[in-house]
């Protein structure tokens, strides 16, 4: 049985968070911290172990910690999870 091209990319569709440190990344530098942690946190939730050790999303992880130290606890949260000392 032939199955078409629409039903083999429903089965081999990819997460949400493929490169989870790419959008928060781009947003960082454009200046815009909510999005950016908006976007690592879906990445957390989507797929924990990615996107605790993707570098680009410890990078954009680290930033968004110095710049709010501590006064975030989801963001504590995450950092906590990858291994990033506050």
């Amino acid at each position: 049985m032939r199955t078409t091209w629409a039903k083999r990319l429903k089965i081999c569709r990819r997460p949400g968070s493929h490169r989870p440190g790419t959008t928060p990344r781009a947003q960082l530098d454009l200046g815009d911290r909510d999005r950016a942690f908006e976007n690592l946190s879906h990445a957390f939730d989507a797929a924990p172990q990615m996107a605790r050790i993707h570098p680009t999303g410890r990078e954009v992880l680290r930033v968004l910690a110095s710049l709010h130290r501590r006064a975030n606890p989801e963001l504590t949260r995450h950092s906590r999870l990858s291994g990033i000392r506050l």
